[in-house]
């Protein structure tokens, strides 16, 4: 949320998540976790072939051609370190791709 919240009024920038999960169970989750961005369900199959059949959660970072920028698979689950990883990586990315 906070880096949707951050970067949404770009018109550059569409930030997504792709689940498995059917949309019952994403509108669960989207409660659950208040998440404002949009959450949309494909197969099983597709999550793993969009992730290299790597860990989940898994980010992609498009330029505006579609050309894969930057992906990571997997993540920490203290928040902390997720907050330290995104300032070090993934915020310069974004800034320098938008």
């Amino acid at each position: 949320n906070e880096l949707f919240t951050n970067f949404k009024q770009n018109k550059n920038f569409e930030f997504v998540s792709f689940t498995f999960e059917d949309s019952k169970e994403i509108d669960l989750i989207k409660k659950k976790y208040n998440i404002q961005y949009n959450v949309f369900s494909i197969s099983r199959d597709e999550c793993y072939r969009l992730n290299n059949n790597n860990g989940f959660p898994t980010s992609i970072i498009l330029d505006s051609a579609g050309t894969v920028k930057y992906i990571h698979s997997g993540d920490q689950l203290d928040k902390q370190e997720i907050k330290k990883y995104f300032s070090a990586k993934v915020y310069p990315l974004l800034l320098k791709e938008l």
